[in-house]
């Protein structure tokens, strides 16, 4: 059993199982959990079937755990549509600590909401799409930062990115990538943005490409993206 705790389950998993078989691993199942410290921690788990036949998914919720994804007036949304996970159990926590502003928005309408977007498919497993705090609001569209990257990630002259949401006077916010270039490779930014706009929407791909040799990060790993925006804007002379 391999325990994976990666956020990008679909391409994550399948590279993994492919490494392990390629070095002759046969008989090898995954579990993939969600969930968050606040939540006790697990909300989701996928079976060992469940990975191999509803990839890109992280299953259903544990048992005594309930998971509605709710808009921002705290209303469960259609089947299918994406909106903030949230959740109610017993496990979950009390509160911040001496921070009830905090608590109480975390638990607006009687739910923990988790600040992730998701969305139940037709199976009814549990698909997460993105953070919300990542998705940027350009003119009347939502552009998830995730799926933007995993467009932009296949190019060959990109080694990493991330994807950001920079004020623009028109839209509201523009679509920003931080890129860091595959070593020995020239990465032109016309022809990476019209690799994206051929594979997904136009008004997500991104209107700037801003070369970085790395990303701010956390003690664990997770880019800082309010930390990357401010060095985004300073890049592009908006600071």
């Amino acid at each position: 059993m391999l325990y994976c705790p990666s956020f990008d389950t679909s391409n994550f998993l399948a590279n993994v199982l492919a490494a392990f078989r390629e070095r002759g691993a046969r008989d090898i199942s995954v579990v993939y959990p969600y969930g968050q410290t606040e939540a006790g921690p697990f909300i989701s788990v996928t079976r060992f079937a469940d990975t191999a036949n509803h990839p890109g998914t992280v299953g259903m919720p544990m048992p005594g755990i309930d998971v509605a994804i709710l808009d921002d007036e705290c209303l469960e949304v259609r089947n299918g549509e994406v909106g903030e996970i949230c959740v109610r159990s017993l496990a979950l926590m009390s509160g911040y600590l001496d921070n009830p502003k905090a608590t109480a928005e975390a638990f607006k309408g009687g739910w923990l909401h988790t600040g992730d977007l998701g969305r139940i498919d037709t199976a009814g497993f549990l698909v997460i799409v993105d953070r919300k705090k990542d998705m940027v609001r350009t003119g009347a569209e939502n552009v998830y930062a995730k799926e933007v990257e995993q467009v932009l990630s296949t190019h060959p002259a990109v080694a990493d990115c991330a994807i950001v949401g920079l004020p623009d006077p028109d839209y509201g916010e523009k679509v920003v990538a931080a890129v860091i270039a595959t070593p020995g490779m020239q990465l032109r930014e016309a022809e990476v943005i019209g690799f994206v706009r051929e594979r997904i929407a136009g008004y997500k791909a991104p209107r700037h490409i801003v070369l970085v040799a790395e990303f701010p990060k956390t003690s664990l790993g997770k880019i800082q993206k309010n930390v990357l925006k401010q060095i985004l804007a300073r890049s592009l002379g908006e600071s």
